[in-house]
C-alpha cells in the first residue's frame, strides 16, 4: 500500500447537492495515506454539455479509489462520462454495453496519455448511471455498491418503493422517485 502516515488525517470534506429528483451527499476522508488518492463525480445536470447524460431523470454518479497515487483516478473521473456518452452503445440506449466500453476506452486513452507518463498509479471505480427510469451500475478492480430502500435491499419488493439509498465508499445517493 506504499507509505502512511504515523495517525490518520480524519478531517473529513462532505459536500451535499440536490434537484428535484435526486439528494446526494459525499463525505472523503484522507485516513492514513501521505495524500489523498480518492476522487468522485456527482453529475445531477442532465443537460451538463460536459457529460452530455440528457433526460428529465438522469444523474451519473462515480467513486474512484485511487492506488500508488491520484493521477489515474483524477484521469478517469476527469474523462469517462465523455467515454461512455460518446459510444455508439449510449446513442442507441444499450446503457450497460455503453458502460463497459466507456471503460475500456477510458483505460485506452489513461495508457496513452502525456499526464501519466511515468506514473504508477491506478484506480479502482464504482459508477452508477441512472437514465431512462433505470439504474446501472458498473464497477472495476474491487469497488463496490450496496443498494437498499426504505422496503429493504433493492432486489426486495424494489418495485413498491419510493426512495432508494445507494451507498458507494464516499457517496450516499438519495433517489426520491415520483
Amino acid at each position: 500500500m506504499g507509505s502512511t502516515l504515523s495517525e490518520p488525517i480524519t478531517e473529513k470534506t462532505i459536500l451535499s447537492q440536490e434537484n428535484a429528483n435526486f439528494k446526494v451527499v459525499s463525505c472523503a476522508m484522507q485516513g492514513w495515506r501521505r495524500s489523498m488518492e480518492d476522487t468522485s463525480i456527482v453529475n445531477l445536470n442532465p443537460n451538463n454539455t460536459n457529460y452530455s447524460i440528457r433526460g428529465k431523470k438522469s444523474a451519473f454518479f462515480g467513486v474512484f479509489d485511487g492506488h500508488s497515487g491520484e493521477r489515474a483516478a483524477l484521469f478517469v473521473a476527469q474523462n469517462l462520462t465523455r467515454y461512455i456518452t460518446g459510444t455508439s452503445e449510449y446513442k442507441t440506449a444499450q446503457y450497460s454495453k455503453a458502460l463497459s466500453k466507456g471503460f475500456l476506452d477510458c483505460d485506452q486513452a489513461l495508457r496513452k496519455h502525456k499526464y501519466m507518463k511515468g506514473d504508477t498509479s491506478g484506480t479502482t471505480a464504482i459508477t452508477m448511471l441512472i437514465k431512462s427510469g433505470k439504474i446501472y451500475i458498473a464497477n472495476l478492480g474491487d469497488s463496490r455498491c450496496i443498494a437498499c430502500t426504505n422496503e429493504g435491499t433493492l432486489f426486495e419488493n424494489y418495485s413498491k418503493c419510493r426512495i432508494w439509498i445507494l451507498a458507494f465508499p464516499l457517496i450516499f445517493v438519495l433517489l426520491k422517485l415520483t
